[in-house]
């Protein structure tokens, strides 16, 4: 792992702060050709996941291979707030694989996105107050605290829904 110059470092505050760090990290996941992402969100309330330049940019990483894990306790707002998401979320069901911890495990759920080339954490949603990092020593922590996790939790918001 190497610092990557296009990840924000440090403290970062304001309503725009987790729009700009999204946009920011999905721009080092290109450059770097990083082919994974991992997310995480007790509910996506706050994740600007309708704005055009991150679903055009998340396109174009997906179409250089791409590959993005979630991890929740909760995906009705998702589907709610966010249909262009969902939308493009079937799109790329192939390269999206989603779990959840489910509603108990809201509390243990932060809201963090990280990739082998460094990462954030919300510490204040109601704030807009997030830390964000790319070296190697945080990004193995929000790793070790993901990856924990991910092992208890079980498949949800799927790509498509099997009727008969």
């Amino acid at each position: 792992m190497m610092d990557h110059p296009a990840w924000p470092e440090g403290r970062q505050e304001g309503r725009e702060a987790l729009q700009n760090a999204l946009l920011a990290g999905l721009a080092a996941l290109r450059e770097g050709q990083a082919h994974t992402w991992w997310w995480c969100s007790p509910d996506w309330a706050d994740w600007p996941l309708e704005h055009p330049d991150l679903l055009a940019g998340l396109q174009a990483w997906m179409l250089a291979g791409g590959h993005l894990k979630l991890l929740a306790a909760d995906y009705r707002h998702i589907t709610a707030q966010h249909p262009r998401f969902v939308q493009w979320r079937v799109q790329w069901t192939h390269r999206i694989e989603a779990r959840g911890v489910g509603r108990s495990g809201r509390d243990s759920c932060p809201n963090l996105c990280w990739s082998p080339l460094g990462g954030w954490e919300v510490l204040a949603a109601e704030r807009g107050v997030l830390v964000s990092s790319a070296t190697p020593r945080a990004v193995v922590a929000w790793q070790e605290r993901f990856q924990g996790l991910w092992e208890r939790a079980t498949p949800a918001f799927p790509g498509t829904t099997l009727g008969l």
